[in-house]
């Protein structure tokens, strides 16, 4: 058996398959583009001096519970083979016995890469005593469930899986645990017969859990698998057309993880770190590299990037807008009230006019020029090193310019900030909201924990703002292998 992701990401997609790949990786690059305001296209920037940040995404090649299972029963019907028809010795002069066993119930669990097998066991026991006459009926327990019940016997597997660096399958602490749960003696047998059994079953179950082992290891080969992974998300995509942005992941290494349970599917789970980065421009060249060798470790999913988006300077005049349109400063006769603003570039400083009005008599213009910064853990611009002016001189604004007094600038100057943090907040909860869909065969899974502006610099056209993004990002492939072989139904033996 060989699992097949279904992976596709096509560096030139065609319009329907464009649109789901913009809804799956939106909250990736360009969702909060969109809540920030509409870029426009751009030409190629020049790539940073610092490295992108790394991220590791979790690819978990998925197959069916049944495959252990059914595995299990492989391997135990080729064990019953091997040891069929043994009678076992119980020392000089006192004869042998041969068990007979069935499997009343199978079930397994995972916690962890920690499998946990378990089974409940009858068994009937023929005993030939020393004298047994050549050709005489053996005697025999258990082989009446009312008058001569069978023995019942619970038994333990456990294992510890893992990948190999060569995307292998290992195991690690395995052991097999007995309980005996009630006895079958034979008539005449006049000793406790589990002295003997207990070691046969143990080494029955110990062969088992060995062919179960080499069963999943040869079903399970998903070097191939990875290696396709490996390529797909080496090659440019294209989120949107019209701007020509790009979206280079950038797979650098990986790391073979355990197998365990993943939304209910059996899963080999390979963390693949990337460096994920928007261009714009014309398609970037991919650089590939075969698939390397697995690095130690169990990897954690962790979405951690840094994209530079651009924001127009009317997104900033409209966020000036709203936080200023409407304030008022002073009272009675004092009163001053902003009635427009309006953001202005002026070379790396902005510009900011306002329409005040002095206490419903007049109005006068205010020009404020000053230096945009950001407020990291507030999330918010603030302007520095502001200067005041009075565009035009009149009888009008000599009064406005006695009223416009200190404590009203101080005043102004707190308020004249630009809040993103519901912006981006609006965007995360987005994000998370269409995170999470069906894409290409398989399923992503993700959850952004926080967005953030790292950075602001202003550019004579627009904002640039360097957002950070840290969640979490899986990609489930669903297997395409063939279905595990059918389980034979049990017989006595």
């Amino acid at each position: 058996m060989r699992l097949q992701p279904r992976i596709s990401l096509a560096p030139h997609p065609q319009p329907k398959a464009r649109s789901r790949i913009l809804a799956a990786v939106q909250a990736w690059a360009l969702l909060w583009a969109t809540a920030l305001g509409e870029a426009a296209a751009q030409a190629p920037r020049p790539p940073a001096n610092v490295p992108a940040p790394t991220s590791t995404l979790l690819v978990h090649l998925t197959t069916p519970p049944s495959t252990l299972s059914d595995a299990y029963v492989r391997a135990e019907e080729q064990a019953r083979r091997e040891t069929q028809d043994r009678w076992l010795p119980l020392g000089s002069g006192l004869g042998s016995i041969r068990p007979s066993w069935w499997r009343q119930r199978l079930s397994w669990n995972m916690t962890g890469p920690r499998l946990d097998l378990r089974e409940e066991v009858q068994y009937s026991l023929s005993y030939r005593p020393a004298a047994h006459t050549s050709g005489a009926a053996p005697i025999q327990c258990g082989t009446a469930p009312a008058a001569d019940p069978p023995g019942l016997l619970h038994i333990h597997h456990h294992a510890t899986l893992s990948l190999t660096s060569s995307y292998g399958l290992d195991a690690a602490g395995t052991g097999v645990d007995l309980t005996w749960k009630s006895h079958c003696s034979p008539r005449g047998l006049n000793q406790d017969p589990t002295r003997i059994l207990a070691p046969h079953f143990k080494a029955e179950r110990d062969r088992i859990t060995t062919l179960l082992l080499d069963t999943l290891r040869a079903d399970w080969s998903i070097k191939a698998d990875v290696a396709e992974v490996w390529a797909r998300l080496s090659e440019p995509i294209l989120l949107d057309d019209a701007t020509k942005t790009w979206i280079l992941l950038s797979p650098e290494a990986s790391q073979a993880g355990q197998l365990g349970l993943h939304n209910g599917q059996l899963a080999a789970t390979v963390g693949v770190l990337i460096r994920p980065t928007l261009i714009r421009g014309k398609s970037p060249v991919a650089t590939t590299s075969p698939l390397p060798a697995a690095r130690d470790g169990i990897p954690a999913s962790r979405l951690h990037a840094v994209f530079d988006i651009p924001v127009p300077f009317e997104e900033a005049d409209a966020r000036l807008r709203e936080a200023l349109v409407g304030q008022q400063f002073g009272q009675g006769l004092g009163t001053l009230t902003i009635q427009a603003v309006h953001f202005t570039p002026v070379g790396h400083r902005a510009q900011v006019e306002l329409e005040i009005d002095l206490a419903g008599l007049t109005t006068v213009p205010l020009q404020l020029t000053g230096t945009p910064v950001l407020d990291e853990p507030s999330q918010t611009v603030s302007f520095t090193q502001l200067d005041y002016a009075l565009p035009r001189r009149s009888a009008v604004t000599e009064l406005a310019e006695s009223l416009l007094h200190d404590e009203f600038r101080r005043q102004l100057e707190k308020r004249l900030t630009i809040n993103l943090a519901p912006r981006l907040e609006e965007a995360r909860r987005q994000a998370n909201e269409t995170f999470n869909r069906e894409w290409k065969g398989g399923r992503v899974e993700g959850h952004l924990r926080a967005l953030r502006i790292k950075r602001l610099t202003m550019e004579p056209t627009q904002f640039m703002a360097s957002l950070l993004t840290d969640g979490e990002i899986h990609y489930t492939v669903a297997s395409k292998a063939a279905a595990p072989q059918a389980a034979q139904p049990q017989t006595r033996r």
